[in-house]
């Protein structure tokens, strides 16, 4: 069951976040510490790729244990390594932003964000947007090139209506830089409700990187929050391994 999204104030960001002066955001290029694999191999030599390698320290890995609240280098980490297996033949074609890649967004507007994206993200399957939902609570939006559409994903059940307008009105900025010529068509916009949820209010980081992981898989989103203490576990073996289990 999904919801459509009503028209909602603007959020203010939280006081929490840095403010553009205080330092660079990073890019894809500086959190990478090896490059991606080349893009799609043919099916006759799709085979598993090589580790993929971050700068996440133990510090951040240890946000994965016990029952810690995520911090943003082990989301982008495992969002990394969920968009270097979609370059595998077999996977649909992930792009997955970075965690400061929205703040930046609300505090810049899209003249700020248009460099942030050298490559062509129409080109790709699925786009993930992590949210830092002021500053408290961390959400997903996955948009689906082949669907047309923006989902919201809330493991507390929230709607995402003003992200799913910021998203939407990116996107359409974006289209004319990647596809000039092109007519734009608005994207479908939905919260979706039938969703796993979380039961503690720390969990919401790795909610959010198994909706991730489980909808570029196409697998269905059948955890619970029994599962948490075995997905930090693997997550974190994923992370120290460079590759993901699945």
């Amino acid at each position: 069951m999904t919801s459509q999204p009503t028209s909602m104030p603007s959020m203010q960001l939280p006081t929490a976040d840095p403010t553009p002066n205080e330092y660079p955001w990073p890019t894809e290029e500086s959190w990478l510490t090896e490059p991606l694999p080349p893009k799609h191999q043919s099916p006759a030599t799709d085979k598993p790729l090589p580790s993929t390698v971050t700068n996440i320290m133990d510090d951040d890995l240890n946000t994965l244990r016990g029952k810690a609240w995520l911090n943003d280098k082990v989301i982008d980490s495992y969002l990394a390594l969920i968009k270097a297996r979609s370059q595998l033949a077999s996977r649909e074609r992930v792009y997955a932003f970075l965690t400061h890649f929205n703040t930046m967004l609300c505090s810049r507007g899209y003249t700020g964000a248009r460099s942030w994206v050298k490559v062509d993200i129409f080109s790709h399957d699925l786009l993930f947007f992590p949210i830092h939902d002021h500053g408290n609570h961390w959400t997903l939006i996955v948009v689906d090139m082949r669907l047309w559409r923006i989902s919201y994903y809330d493991s507390m059940g929230n709607d995402g209506n003003h992200h799913l307008n910021t998203i939407s009105n990116y996107l359409e900025a974006e289209f004319p830089e990647k596809k000039a010529g092109e007519h734009f068509v608005p994207f479908t916009c939905v919260n979706e409700k039938r969703l796993p949820q979380q039961q503690n209010t720390r969990d919401c980081g790795v909610f959010l990187c198994q909706f991730a992981e489980h909808v570029a898989r196409g697998a269905p989103l059948t955890f619970t929050q029994t599962d948490m203490p075995r997905f930090r576990l693997q997550m974190e073996r994923e992370l120290k391994e460079g590759r993901l289990l699945q």
